[in-house]
Order: C-alpha cells, then sequence, then structure tokens
C-alpha cells in the first residue's frame, strides 16, 4: 500500500520533472493535434488573409518547432532553446489564430509555465556551477597551504642545515657548520 510518506517523497524527489511534465502538456497536445489533422491546420493557415504564406511549410516549421520545444522542455536539456522555440511558436499563433481573450491569456499562461521553468534550471544550474567553483576554490586554497606549510618547513630545515656551529661533532671537517644528511636524518641520542 502507498502511503503518504511515500507519495510525499516521490513527488518531492521528482518535483522538477513533474513541473516540467505539467507545464509540457499544452504544447504536447498543440503538437500531436497539428500532426493528426495535418489538412485540416493546413486549411486553417491558408485561410488567414493577413498572412500570404505557404501553409504547408508553415506547418512544417510548426510541428518542429513544438517538437524541439517539447523534447528540451521534457527532457530538461537546454531548455533556453525550448524556451524560444515555444515562444516563437505560441506568440504569432495567439496573434493570428485565437479567437478570444481566453485563448490568449491560456497561451500567456502556458509561456509563462515554460519561462519559469527554463529560470528554475537556469538558477539550479548557475548555483551547482558556483559552488564547484568554491569548492575548487577551498581545495585549490587547501593545496595552497599544504604547499606553503611544506615550504616552511623546508625553510625550516634549510635554516637548521645552513646554521654555523662552533663546536658540533655531526658537522664535515671540509664543510664545517654544516651536517651531513645522514646525522639529519638520525633520530637524536639523548645521552
Amino acid at each position: 500500500m502507498v502511503t503518504m510518506e511515500m507519495l510525499s517523497f516521490c513527488v518531492f524527489s521528482n518535483r522538477k520533472l513533474i513541473a516540467r511534465l505539467v507545464v509540457s502538456l499544452h504544447f504536447v497536445y498543440e503538437l500531436q493535434d497539428k500532426i493528426l489533422r495535418f489538412g485540416y491546420w493546413r486549411d486553417v493557415i491558408d485561410d488567414v488573409d493577413s498572412i500570404n504564406l505557404n501553409a504547408t511549410w508553415s506547418l512544417f516549421l510548426v510541428i518542429v518547432l513544438l517538437a524541439v520545444g517539447c523534447i528540451s522542455l521534457l527532457s530538461g536539456k537546454y531548455c533556453w532553446v525550448g524556451l524560444i522555440s515555444l515562444t516563437t511558436f505560441q506568440i504569432p499563433t495567439s496573434i493570428l489564430f485565437e479567437d478570444s481573450w481566453y485563448e490568449c491569456f491560456d497561451s500567456i499562461s502556458a509561456l509563462g509555465g515554460v519561462l519559469a521553468v527554463t529560470a528554475w534550471d537556469w538558477e539550479e544550474h548557475h548555483a551547482t556551477d558556483d559552488a564547484q567553483e568554491e569548492e575548487e576554490d577551498y581545495a585549490s586554497s587547501h593545496l595552497r597551504r599544504q604547499y606553503v606549510s611544506s615550504r616552511r618547513g623546508m625553510m625550516t630545515v634549510t635554516s637548521l642545515v645552513g646554521q654555523e656551529h662552533d663546536d658540533c661533532d655531526d658537522c664535515d671537517d671540509d664543510d664545517a657548520g654544516t651536517p651531513s644528511v645522514e646525522n639529519l636524518l638520525q633520530p637524536a641520542n639523548n645521552t
């Protein structure tokens, strides 16, 4: 049995996909309607007196715009391409073929949904980029700190090696004041 917690988890974890599905319903319906009733829509485009277009090629263009826009919107890839495609389809359609204010505002609200999903995707994408940059900055600064501390350690060893010793048993006679590497690596005798 499906519990409310399971349902809310499924909805919450897939909320972006659900939003894309709901927003795309208008355009998916338009796409299948244009394909299934191609002859009807060709005649509708041909009957518009204000434009002088080849109806068949115009309808092919409409189908391509809808297909590219729907695929982009549903997949979540290149949402800005989907936004441009669906806007290019919807604005002339609303101006030329919508008969009532209700239909015009319905089309505008569908475009508003596409704009909202695209903005959500863009914002989330750039937030991920910013987080990756911060992580890379942290990693590089951490490596820089390690390098500096290792350089400081080397500077300390170098300064110890370069010190002049007045009475040093570990020093070679020809390198007075500079202990040999073997002597530096041996543990100190506390006798």
